[in-house]
């Protein structure tokens, strides 16, 4: 019998709440390792005192507090300003070509991290 019960902390992000990082090599962006070291730099403001709040109430943390923890969803981002200056360069042509100006990013979508802690008696 374990003597251990065992949950998981999970911090979700509302669709309007998350941002994002540009992960495409070709404009200056990030490697997924990197982006999530970024997205992670932050939030941690914000997930660290909930989870201190747990360990406060004798949950221990059994995967890492940290960048890893982080799941994120990857998806094409129109971009904007370089699509707008380009259509006003092309008088307009450039309206027809927004594939051109995609840029892959990283979003997170939630964070979630084993915890557990001794039954209580």
């Amino acid at each position: 019998m374990s003597t251990y019960e065992y949950k998981d902390f999970v911090y979700e992000w509302a669709p309007g709440q998350r941002g994002w990082v540009n992960i495409d090599s070709n404009f200056g962006g990030h490697t997924s390792v990197g982006a999530r070291l970024e997205i992670w730099s932050w939030c941690q403001g914000v997930i660290l005192p909930a989870i201190q709040e747990w360990i406060d109430d004798g949950w221990e943390p059994m995967t890492e507090v940290g960048p890893a923890s982080i799941a994120t969803r990857q998806y094409s981002r129109l971009n904007g300003v370089a699509y707008a200056i380009f259509s006003v360069v092309t008088m307009g042509v450039g309206l027809l070509l927004p594939f051109l100006f995609l840029t892959p990013v990283l979003e997170p979508v939630e964070f979630i991290v084993k915890m557990r802690r001794r039954k209580k008696s």
